[in-house]
């Protein structure tokens, strides 16, 4: 049973580090912050395959920032 389990595990690693290999990410990240947006750019290796993201963040405008700030601390300020 003992010499079973050892051979499974064995076998695992061998997969995980397979799959590691294969799998190998090349990531660069760049982020751009405008006054009303932040955009981050993202391309990766996958495979071979170079892939670009690009994740678009809407930036809250300061009277909305401020208004969130009030109500975030309430009573403590007004």
């Amino acid at each position: 049973m003992l010499h079973s389990l050892g051979i499974r595990t064995k076998m695992l690693e061998q997969k995980v580090k397979f799959l590691k290999e294969q799998w190998k990410v090349m990531r660069m990240s760049h982020t751009l912050r405008s006054e009303d947006q932040e955009v981050e750019l993202e391309s990766r290796r996958i495979l071979g395959k170079e892939v670009n993201l690009a994740l678009v963040t809407p930036l809250p405008q300061w009277g909305q920032r401020l208004q969130s700030l009030r109500e975030g601390l309430g009573v403590f300020l007004w």
